[in-house]
């Protein structure tokens, strides 16, 4: 999971062509989105790692665990049926906060 401030710096164009070309090849599961793990900065040790109480949430969305919670936002299979819906998606979320980042 990418915090938002790093994601706020990456290209969108490259980001979700490399999406796209990945989806193509084989599927996938993302987390380096707007959701409400990469948007609380109090969950990330510093700029770029996630803190260690991540790591079980990310293990819960993989193997579908039901004991540990997970945000509905957080984590999404990717394949080459569903990527242009999360790409879509993923334009929105950059839109939205380059408006706000600009402001």
């Amino acid at each position: 999971p990418i915090n938002q401030n790093n994601l706020n710096e990456w290209n969108v164009k490259y980001y979700l062509a490399y999406l796209k070309s990945l989806a193509n090849q084989t599927n996938f599961w993302s987390f380096s989105d707007y959701n409400s793990i990469t948007t609380n900065d109090y969950l990330y040790v510093d700029p770029i790692h996630y803190h260690h109480k991540i790591i079980p949430v990310i293990f819960a969305r993989i193997f579908e665990n039901p004991d540990v919670a997970v945000p509905k936002d957080f984590g999404h299979f990717i394949t080459s049926e569903n990527v242009d819906d999360y790409l879509a998606k993923l334009r929105s979320q950059f839109m939205a906060a380059d408006k706000t980042n600009s402001q």
